[in-house]
C-alpha cells in the first residue's frame, strides 16, 4: 500500500490492450506526472487508514477494446 499521492504517482502505471492480436501499451502516469488525456478520480479524503489513498483513473480519450467485425 502506498500511504501518500506523491510515493504512488512516482512509479509508472501502464495499461496494455490486447486488440486482433496487437498489444497497445497505454501510460496513465510515470515518475510524478500524469499523462495527458488522463487525470485522477475518487475521493482521496475517503475514510481508510490513516495516509491511505483512493483513486482511480479516467481518460477524455477512446481506445477500442472488442475485435474488429467483418
Amino acid at each position: 500500500m502506498f500511504m501518500s499521492r506523491r510515493d504512488f504517482l512516482s512509479g509508472k502505471l501502464v495499461i496494455s490492450i490486447i486488440r486482433n492480436n496487437e498489444t497497445e501499451n497505454i501510460t496513465i502516469f510515470e515518475g510524478g506526472k500524469i499523462t495527458d488525456g488522463w487525470e485522477p478520480t475518487g475521493d482521496t479524503a475517503k475514510p481508510g487508514l490513516p495516509g491511505e489513498i483512493n483513486f482511480g483513473f479516467s481518460s477524455s480519450k477512446k481506445y477500442p477494446t472488442l475485435p474488429e467485425t467483418s
